[in-house]
């Protein structure tokens, strides 16, 4: 086979490793919602090198380079990920996922904290179901 470019390469090369085969699919479009994403190396004890992550150190993904790897299979890439309005390091991502995906391909919602637990103060002014359990009370 004869590759025009490097790209072309590692396109054909990526599409054959993961048995993706141009015949089998019309259109592919992959759905990140980065929120698992950015959880997938949280258990590792290695980083990609194989070197022992230090107490505090964890894998990170580059979301960049995760887009440049989906565009060698797909048409498209739709990006999730939801911002706390009150944190300015989730709006500065949000900011950043928008200039690699593009802003169109970026769809963000408002995080809702849910608390879990009630105070003795919280049951007075609760208009929901209180339950309650060896863990305290909950909606």
């Amino acid at each position: 086979m004869d590759f025009k470019s490097l790209d072309e390469f590692k396109k054909h090369t990526i599409c054959q490793e993961l048995n993706i085969l141009s015949e089998m699919f019309l259109r592919i479009i992959a759905f990140i919602d980065f929120a698992n994403v950015d959880h997938w190396f949280d258990g590792d004890l290695y980083n990609l090198d194989g070197k022992v992550l230090t107490a505090g150190q964890r894998v990170v993904i580059d979301i960049e380079k995760l887009k440049n790897f989906l565009y060698y299979f797909t048409d498209d890439v739709r990006f999730y990920y939801g911002h706390d309005p009150t944190n300015t390091g989730s709006l500065a991502f949000n900011s950043t996922a928008k200039h690699i995906f593009g802003q169109y391909r970026v769809f963000t919602k408002r995080i809702q904290k849910i608390r879990h637990n009630l105070t003795p103060a919280d049951s007075v002014s609760n208009t929901r179901s209180i339950y309650r359990d060896d863990q305290g009370d909950m909606f």
